[in-house]
């Protein structure tokens, strides 16, 4: 049985429509199905470019996979060590940009690369030791946090971790939820966003807003015993703030509008079936020599962008 294509909302989807037409309909139309036999040479390759990233980008989803191990093994009462842990990153690390400088990923798009490494741009050796001391320093903080202390203080079964494939359901649109973390104390649910970039202030925003929806909505969790908490791991700081009902109807009415926006570009809206022509390219021509689509999107444009 084939998988479907489905429109849902999310945020990740969104910001991309905003940021480029064309750059998402390669990402959720251009790629789909490259996994199937009868797949073309163009899917294949659009599939290949969608599973690049960048050195950022890769830093903070391997720390995010270390954390995790983090509270599972904590989760089993399993001992672990700051050394142990910032070795196993360090490791992991290491042969993802070993394996995309030998561009592994076009044997095996599914496991990614990184764009530069694709498009024959050399990456410094300072820049990704830096990548190594700053995911090490983001391991170190979480585990010498007092946040992972409360949370190590709570039972196991106050603790939430996210499924890979975590939605609901509002008005029947399909709504992702991919959290992080979130763990119950005295009552109050906290939901735990890491961020390993360097720290800014943090606001409520629509992604904070839709995790507080999806929490309140599957676990019928009252909105006034929902804590939000960005935990920026690099330096160690942690901004909170909890939701209005003000705050949840405002969601409400930005998922409905912008998956409104994503459904009228469609050719046929019931089957999810889009044209690659209705879906321009940005007038930001200089975004375009950071996206790893470039290539098939010159090839297609019949020139340089």
């Amino acid at each position: 049985m084939k998988l479907k294509n489905e429109l849902a909302w999310s945020v990740s989807r969104i910001n991309l429509f905003r940021e480029c037409k064309r750059k998402y309909y390669y990402r959720y139309y251009g790629s789909w199905g490259a996994w199937e036999p009868e797949a073309t040479d163009e899917q294949k390759e659009l599939y290949l470019l969608k599973n690049l990233t960048t050195l950022d980008i890769a830093t903070g989803n391997k720390v995010h996979k270390i954390i995790t191990q983090i509270l599972r093994s904590s989760s089993q009462g399993k001992k672990f060590s700051t050394k142990g842990f910032c070795a196993l990153f360090e490791k992991n690390f290491g042969y993802f940009i070993k394996n995309s400088e030998s561009l592994l990923h076009r044997k095996f798009p599914k496991i990614g690369g990184l764009i530069r490494h694709e498009y024959s741009i050399p990456i410094p050796q300072e820049d990704i030791d830096e990548s190594i001391k700053q995911g090490k320093l983001c391991i170190e903080n979480f585990i010498l946090s007092d946040l992972l202390k409360e949370i190590k203080s709570v039972k196991i079964d106050n603790w939430f971790f996210c499924r890979d494939f975590n939605f609901f359901s509002m008005d029947s649109i399909k709504v992702w939820a991919i959290f992080d973390f979130a763990f119950k104390n005295n009552d109050i649910l906290k939901i735990v966003d890491f961020k390993t970039g360097k720290s800014r202030d943090s606001k409520k925003d629509v992604q904070s807003l839709n995790y507080a929806l999806y929490f309140s909505k599957i676990h019928n969790i009252p909105l006034e015993k929902i804590e939000f908490l960005y935990h920026h791991l690099y330096p160690n700081k942690i901004d909170s703030f909890k939701f209005t009902s003000e705050d949840i109807q405002s969601i409400k009415s930005t998922i409905k509008k912008e998956y409104g926006e994503m459904k009228s570009l469609l050719t046929n809206k019931e089957l999810n079936i889009a044209t690659l022509d209705d879906f321009p390219k940005t007038k930001e021509i200089n975004k375009c020599n950071y996206c790893q689509f470039r290539r098939y999107c010159e090839k297609k444009e019949g020139g340089v962008v």
